[in-house]
């Protein structure tokens, strides 16, 4: 079984997927020229367009030959295709140009007939796809033209259809003209029709014009073209991009049981110290976004939260901040906080302790963990009492905790550090991830250093990070275990772990930032792996690795979140790089992906890819969290790049996969 993907510097490639995973092979060579715009017909023949030195030439059909070989055909050398191809049921092929849509006739060798030329007033560069309704008109966007004045004299697109007559001509129609302020402006995608014949499209800019620059107002819009009485349409704005509500980088997602969202964002445009988000689907609106919180800059409260946030059986929702609290002078050595609903709908924002630095630990980067009786239980990425680990400009500092906060009186919280980790060569180091209980009341957790590697990276603190598990004795003393040290090498890599997840046998399941082998990705390194450890006899884990990303172009490299299953078993996750698009962010090779591991009934487990990330800023890059999936199974996670702020290297976006 073989799937296409986008084009790659003048060259088409394939992806095969197998047991063994995918395999990517090239299929045609363009050489000079820069082929785009993939399409697959019924028959597997692909179609896209190609320029030459950036101008715009023509449309190219590659066919699969019974020699394996891919031939390449010229449909129309000189028609300065713009668009991705379309296909109406008789196969005939449909394309934008700068200033047309033009109509490939297959059983005619491919006939090129223009049946639609715009006026100024009706648009320019069709960009986008075009889409089909039942009766066979079509329905696209324009890039530019319309009104005349509107961005910078070049005008700011329309949304367009072609009625295709009795006679066989085509009448062109404008479903709307963009003006570039709230309603968006420049449309490049094209758009695609629901179940109930609503168009829907995007822009790239307008919306919320505090956002974009001076020439380029606005960061973009979702909107919606709803057809009325008499061939008239009405349009809509579903959603406007704007930087007033945060810049990121958001953390993961929880949801609550009426399928609501919550996160947070970190920072805030305009120097704020980051907020708390609630995301309510909407059955016509989308999805709406509400503030709970804005934390303030200062010791007096809590600041730059990174954590997904918790929710207890009262609706009240947890979260850490690595900064502010009263416990450390300024900034602070970060908190744990509480967020309160009321009947108004109001949050109330409450403290419940503030790290002081010492044993108990300072930047709380790591989510938190209930117990069966109410006890929160998270982690410190670093500390200042043993001072065993030497990563830090200032000189050495501790290398994290494991703390535990009971409720006290009066609304008290009472701290206890149940584990000072001590490095290399018997600890772990610098933990970041939340933790998570087994069902005898065991913890689970990773660190990001230590361990007895040795980890030739790391020349500071040594080890590259450890699973570790902590077992509660009498007396509340808890014991710490090492289960596993992952090693670096010149033969493989097992560098970096991230959050831990159990399925229902206690088996542990992780990634690592980078993997096996260590001849791919950049420094030699890897480019991330999934890890099973499997309890066995005398105490020990057996581990083995599920998947080894890198494996094709295609299927995401450094993996960050945690791991999450669905019903059917199967696991889910997301790479911070990776995948096909070009992402220049941070200097990532890729936009980073979402990917689904299945087990098979013959041991063995096959990834697929659910999405890749095209890039800021429109779509989002760069995911550094994982994903969580509803009862419908569809998929919610967070990119800590794009979408809203334009321009910028941060931003983020929420995302939803549907299957």
């Amino acid at each position: 079984m073989s799937e296409f993907d986008q084009t790659y510097e003048g060259a088409v490639f394939e992806l095969v997927r197998s047991y063994k995973g995918w395999t990517e092979k090239t299929i045609y060579n363009f050489g000079s020229e820069q082929p785009r715009n993939l399409a697959i017909d019924a028959a597997g023949n692909l179609y896209g367009t190609v320029s030459t030195d950036g101008a715009f030439a023509g449309v190219f059909q590659l066919t699969h030959g019974r020699n394996g070989k891919w031939t390449e055909n010229s449909l129309c050398g000189g028609c300065a295709a713009t668009g991705i191809p379309s296909f109406d049921g008789a196969g005939n092929l449909y394309v934008g140009t700068t200033s047309q849509v033009l109509e490939l006739v297959r059983k005619q060798n491919w006939r090129t007939i223009v049946i639609s030329t715009f006026t100024p007033a009706e648009g320019t560069y069709a960009a986008g796809a075009l889409s089909f309704d039942e009766g066979g008109n079509l329905y696209g966007t324009n890039e530019s033209g319309g009104e005349a004045n509107a961005c910078n004299n070049f005008g700011c697109g329309t949304a367009f259809k072609l009625t295709h007559e009795k006679n066989a001509e085509w009448q062109t129609s404008v479903l709307y003209t963009f003006k570039g302020n709230r309603d968006g402006g420049n449309p490049s995608a094209g758009m695609i029709f629901d179940r109930h014949g609503n168009l829907y499209g995007a822009t790239l800019l307008g919306g919320n014009l505090a956002c974009g620059s001076t020439d380029a107002p606005g960061c973009g819009t979702v909107f919606e073209l709803t057809p009325t009485s008499g061939g008239r349409w009405k349009f809509g704005v579903i959603d406007r991009f704007g930087v007033g509500d945060g810049s990121g980088p958001p953390s993961g997602l929880v949801a609550d049981a009426s399928g609501n969202l919550y996160g947070t964002m970190s920072q805030e445009s305009g120097g704020g110290c980051g907020m708390a988000y609630k995301l309510t689907p909407s059955p016509h609106d989308g999805w709406k976004e509400h503030i709970l919180y804005r934390f303030k800059c200062g010791t007096s409260d809590d600041m730059w939260p990174a954590s997904s946030l918790i929710f207890d059986s009262a609706g009240n929702l947890y979260g850490t901040t690595l900064e502010g609290g009263s416990g450390c002078p300024s900034p602070g050595c970060g908190t744990v906080f509480q967020l309160s609903p009321s009947s108004s709908g109001a949050w109330t924002e409450n403290v419940l302790y503030s790290f002081t630095g010492g044993t108990d630990g300072v930047w709380p980067a790591g989510g938190l963990v209930f117990d069966t009786v109410g006890n929160l239980y998270g982690t410190t990425e670093y500390s200042y009492s043993n001072l065993k680990c030497n990563d830090s400009p200032v000189g050495p500092i501790g290398c994290g905790a494991v703390y535990e906060l009971s409720p006290a009186s009066r609304g008290s919280w009472t701290e206890t550090t149940l584990h000072d980790f001590m490095g290399y060569p018997n600890d772990g180091a610098f933990p970041t991830a939340a933790l998570i209980f087994d069902q005898a009341g065991n913890l689970y957790g990773t660190t990001t250093e230590g361990g007895n590697g040795p980890c030739i990276a790391n020349t500071d603190n040594p080890g590259c990070g450890t699973v570790f598990k902590l077992s509660p004795g009498s007396g509340g003393v808890w014991t710490e275990n090492v289960l596993y040290n992952f090693t670096l090498s010149f033969q493989g890599t097992e560098m970096n772990p991230n959050g831990i997840t159990m399925d229902s046998k206690g088996n542990l399941y992780t990634t690592t930032e980078y993997g096996s082998p260590a001849s791919d990705c950049n420094y030699r390194l890897g480019c991330g792996a999934v890890w099973e450890l499997t309890p066995s006899s005398g105490g020990r884990w057996a581990v083995i690795v599920l998947y080894n990303f890198g494996s094709s172009a295609s299927d995401g490299e450094y993996p960050l979140g945690t791991l999450s299953f669905d019903a059917m078993g199967n696991l889910y996750g997301t790479t911070s790089a990776g995948g096909p698009s070009n992402c220049l962010v941070f200097g990532a090779s890729g936009c980073g992906t979402v990917f689904r591991l299945s087990p098979s009934s013959k041991g063995g487990w096959t990834e697929s890819v659910l999405h890749s990330f095209s890039g800021p800023y429109k779509h989002g890059a760069n995911p550094a969290t994982g994903v969580i999936l509803d009862a419908a199974g569809n998929v919610y996670g967070t990119t800590s790049v794009g979408g809203a702020d334009e321009g910028a290297d941060w931003g983020g976006t929420v995302f939803e996969i549907r299957p």
